[in-house]
């Protein structure tokens, strides 16, 4: 009996934790998306070219900032590039 209501309190709270969860909504999906525009515009390369590099910079600002939003990470390697470039 008392592991019935343990099973039950258990998934009760594991489903609950997950209706809390973030997702992503289309909001900062598209602000995502501009950021990524903007950074691609702004390297002027080849797109194939400026998608690597993006990919390695997400990366690199991931393991650098962890616990950081994608959408912040973007803006971050954005004002680096244009800070460098004064």
């Amino acid at each position: 009996m008392t592991s019935v209501l343990l099973l039950l309190a258990l998934g009760g709270s594991a489903t609950f934790a997950w209706t809390l969860w973030p997702t992503p909504t289309r909001r900062s999906v598209r602000g995502q998306r501009t950021l990524r525009q903007r950074y691609l515009s702004l390297l002027h390369e080849p797109p194939h070219l400026a998608e690597a590099t993006l990919q390695r910079g997400l990366a690199d600002m991931q393991q650098r900032y962890p616990g950081r939003s994608t959408a912040w990470h973007l803006r971050k390697l954005i004002a680096d590039l244009q800070r460098d470039r004064r």
